[in-house]
């Protein structure tokens, strides 16, 4: 340590050689560097100091006691905290007025924690964002009444157990987000009930219904949640019978968004057969999900604007022709199981015939096959003597999708024909 101390001294031709000060060899070594060993380096010279410091100021936890005048010789004080704000990437403060005192100076901020006691007293506060929280019993009303003045809630790996709900109603909240919370999922359902207003909700949950549960489900969201318009459930534990209860239960959803998701045949049944018309609809790299049910949901959904969904088989078309002519974004694999050259000619007139039909369509995204090589099937042809052609009437398509590279003269009768359109190549990638 000598040694660099007294290299400081030194000409600048001294401190280009010595790699110990270097600004770029600093900052990685400070990286690696916590505690004792962090605190001992930036007291080696003016050089380390100036360099290493943002690393101490990383993240500050500020104890109860720096909100009041005499605080532990062991806290930073006010000045010092000002002069550093800066540096600060996550801050815990425990008082309302040490936020507005700080946060505007603390311009890299990433990462605010503030007590529930403190949340609550914001009475301006509508839109709310807590992860991996733990709500203590003696704290749950401050949390309530906090919820009851927001419009938008997103909590997300945490842990609470919530109280009887019966005197609480958030009918502000109109955006709510549970994400792999440490809850059961009926008390969690217990709590969007409550919630009279809301208009999306997002669900990742941890574990699927308990059996029985259908008859309460439907008793907690059919009369309650009246204009749930959205409900997102991506990689969610429900099982299929569980998704279809729900949406059975939301009087007024159309847009569905169930992305790795176990979607399967009784979801799918309760789309098909529900009065409200579905307009969008998300069940890509759903591995239940069947051909059959994609082209059921196509030749049934009438008002369908937006669909994203795996490997379509051809042959299904067989079944009736699709009747969401409101398609405006379509994400669909194509491919064929049939061997004979004719049978997959007269498959691909139908198929090109059919697109041609969807006037609307703004984006085609034929290249999602993550659920299968490329080599595992016979993917739709995207050529002239196939039937390309037919898509001349796609005169509003921004956006085409595909799995390999368009020869020269479709990529020619394209910028021809459907002029504004962009091509993205997924091989290209």
């Amino acid at each position: 340590m000598n040694t660099i101390e007294n290299s400081s001294n030194h000409s600048s031709d001294t401190t280009t050689t010595n790699p110990l000060l270097l600004p770029e060899i600093l900052l990685h070594l400070g990286y690696f560097l916590t505690g004792n060993d962090l605190t001992n380096a930036i007291l080696v010279n003016r050089t380390w100091h100036s360099i290493l410091q943002r690393y101490v100021w990383f993240s500050v936890d500020l104890p109860t006691e720096w909100a009041i005048e005499r605080m532990p010789e062991s806290c930073p004080s006010r000045e010092s905290i000002r002069h550093n704000c800066h540096f600060i990437r996550k801050l815990a403060c425990p008082d309302l007025s040490l936020v507005d005192c700080l946060v505007p100076g603390c311009t890299n901020l990433i990462e605010l924690e503030i007590k529930i006691v403190t949340v609550a007293s914001l009475t301006r506060l509508e839109d709310l964002w807590l992860e991996r929280l733990e709500v203590p019993l003696d704290k749950d009303r401050n949390f309530l009444v906090t919820c009851q003045r927001l419009s938008s809630l997103r909590l997300s790996t945490s842990i609470w157990n919530l109280p009887d709900l019966s005197s609480y109603e958030f009918t502000g909240i109109q955006w709510l987000t549970l994400i792999k919370n440490k809850m059961a999922p009926m008390q969690e359902l217990e709590f969007v009930s409550r919630c009279p207003n809301v208009r999306f909700f997002r669900w990742q949950t941890t574990n699927s219904l308990p059996e029985g549960q259908a008859p309460r489900v439907q008793s907690l969201l059919n009369s309650r949640l009246r204009y749930l318009r959205t409900l997102a459930i991506p990689h969610t534990s429900l099982s299929d019978a569980d998704i279809a209860v729900i949406i059975m239960s939301l009087p007024a959803l159309v847009n569905l968004h169930a992305e790795a998701s176990q979607f399967g045949i009784l979801t799918t049944q309760a789309i098909v057969n529900s009065k409200r018309g579905i307009q969008e609809l998300d069940i890509r790299s759903c591995e239940s999900t069947t051909p059959e049910m994609i082209q059921e949901i196509l030749s049934t959904c009438e008002d369908l604007e937006t669909f994203g969904a795996g490997i379509f088989d051809m042959k299904d078309l067989a079944r009736g022709p699709w009747v969401c002519k409101r398609l405006s974004k379509l994400h669909i694999s194509i491919m064929t199981t049939s061997t004979t050259d004719e049978v997959k000619s007269v498959e691909h007139e139908r198929m090109y015939d059919q697109l041609a039909h969807l006037t609307k369509l703004e984006v085609l995204d034929l290249g999602d096959s993550k659920r299968a090589h490329r080599g595992t099937y016979d993917w739709f042809d995207l050529t002239l003597s196939s039937g390309l052609w037919h898509l001349k009437t796609l005169r509003k398509l921004e956006f085409l999708t595909v799995h390999e590279a368009l020869g020269k003269e479709e990529q020619e009768w394209i910028c021809e024909n459907i002029p504004n359109v962009e091509i993205l190549t997924l091989s290209s990638i």
